[in-house]
């Protein structure tokens, strides 16, 4: 894959200095790549709709310029360049995409007219949104077990926090906190309280230990809020929630 994007960085060199004029501000060349980089957002964020949308509605804007072959081409590898880019972000094989063994370069040489480099673009890209998406996919599900997990075994300690979680994930703490509300339905807080009281619970109904013993070893520094939050959680004191054991 480094060799192809070598190549394809040449043949964008050799093209922009052909065809110099074309970059001009306010030129066919500027506008064509915004159009690109609307693709590019697509394709990494947008749904399926929204990226088909912006490649018609970038190869209309360069059928309208009537440019030659060979500058269409240079914005063609411009956005094979741009799509590259998420590949190593999302650590992609380009041979799971177009094929073991192909020889990307002589299969664009056969694209000789817009309407094929349209084809061929739509089609690639609803390939490459499909393993973005499972790669994606992949990610948050091992980053919200790993999140879980270290919640588990440390729900304990009172100074947990989010910042601390996130330390610990080397995620920043406003990107990790809308992915959890989204896998669980609950922001990290709650989620945290939640496991906490589970284990109070449990620890009522299987130990003798005092409140202010559970609270420690709940997280809990105030043996006071620790009822609070109890009761809060299941509609009574610690106290009435071990009677209603029979303990």
């Amino acid at each position: 894959m480094a060799t192809k994007e070598i190549g394809m960085k040449r043949y964008k060199e050799q093209q922009l200095s052909e065809n110099s004029d074309v970059m001009k501000e306010e030129s066919p060349f500027c506008v064509a790549l915004s159009g690109i980089q609307e693709v590019v957002k697509n394709l990494n964020f947008g749904n399926k709709t929204e990226l088909i949308n912006s490649i018609e509605k970038l190869f209309d804007k360069l059928k309208k310029y009537e440019l030659p072959l060979r500058q269409n081409q240079m914005l063609f590898m411009e956005l094979l360049s741009e799509i590259f880019k998420l590949f190593r972000i999302h650590q992609l094989d380009d041979s799971d995409i177009f094929g073991e063994g192909v020889n990307l370069f002589h299969e664009i040489g056969k694209l000789t007219s817009l309407e094929e480099m349209e084809t061929w673009v739509k089609e690639y890209c609803m390939n490459i949104r499909l393993f973005i998406q499972k790669e994606r996919k992949s990610s948050v599900a091992v980053l919200t077990e790993n999140a879980k997990r270290y919640i588990e075994e440390h729900y304990g300690d009172h100074t947990l926090s989010v910042e601390r979680l996130c330390d610990h994930l080397n995620i920043s703490a406003t990107h990790f906190s809308i992915i959890f509300k989204k896998e669980f339905g609950m922001s990290f807080i709650s989620y945290l309280t939640k496991v906490r009281m589970e284990q109070a619970a449990a620890l009522l109904e299987h130990t003798e230990d005092k409140s202010y013993i559970i609270a420690e070893k709940v997280g809990y520094t105030e043996a006071n809020y620790f009822s609070y939050v109890f009761k809060k959680h299941y509609g009574e004191s610690p106290k009435k929630y071990r009677t209603h054991l029979g303990k």
